[in-house]
């Protein structure tokens, strides 16, 4: 028997066969890699994920990894799990975003763990009017950050590149204390309702920070 994703569940509140956007994910760590399975279990096809690492030891606790995929470069294994759970065949880079020939999409999101990556990525895009809107987010421990950017909107754009601060800038944590995988999943769940109201459509906020420990949420604009 053929076996196929059915989304009837869902239809009511997004309908993937509606939609054909270009969804780019820039980083398959943490983040990158819980928000592009449940992408795909959206039922998102046209994705695009770009890493230039390798699955090690210590990513296993908060990436979605397997035992199996240690030494696998992280885009090849991701794809192999998105195609076990979900049947969609996403493309994968295996190499820096600001390595690659990437200049059309609906949606760019930056998953990145450096401020620096964050200024390289935005200067290739800026000026882009192909690539239509920017996620970026942010974890740290048990905060994170979401900046949702339209890129024609001048006001978007002027908001964002005042949040471009350093890595000198950004507080510091013990190596221990930098990230835990609740965090990550419930980002990933903020991070595909945004990808969401972009396609429909919807109102969103340019910026939402939420906080595990008190359980504060914050909008921005």
């Amino acid at each position: 028997m053929t076996q196929y994703v059915d989304y009837w569940r869902q239809l009511d509140i997004f309908d993937p066969s509606k939609f054909s956007g270009k969804v780019v994910v820039v980083g398959a760590g943490s983040v990158g890699s819980f928000v592009t399975l449940s992408l795909a279990k959206m039922g998102i096809k046209n994705i695009t994920v770009i890493d230039f690492d390798k699955v090690e030891n210590h990513n296993l606790p908060n990436q979605f990894y397997r035992l199996s995929d240690v030494g696998k470069p992280k885009v090849e294994a991701l794809k192999e799990i998105v195609k076990d759970f979900t049947g969609a065949d996403i493309t994968t880079i295996n190499d820096k975003f600001e390595s690659t020939d990437i200049d059309v999409a609906d949606i760019l999101i930056v998953t990145v763990d450096s401020m620096k990556a964050r200024h390289n990525i935005f200067e290739k895009i800026k000026v882009n009017p192909y690539i239509k809107y920017l996620i970026d987010v942010r974890t740290s421990a048990e905060q994170f950050r979401i900046y949702t950017i339209d890129k024609s909107n001048f006001g978007h754009i002027e908001f964002y590149e005042k949040e471009l601060y350093t890595d000198e800038e950004a507080s510091e944590l013990p190596c221990t204390a930098r990230n835990i995988v609740y965090t990550v999943e419930g980002v990933a769940s903020f991070v595909c309702s945004k990808v969401k109201k972009i396609m429909l459509n919807q109102s969103f906020k340019k910026l939402i920070i939420f906080d595990f420990v008190t359980g504060v949420k914050m909008n921005g604009g």
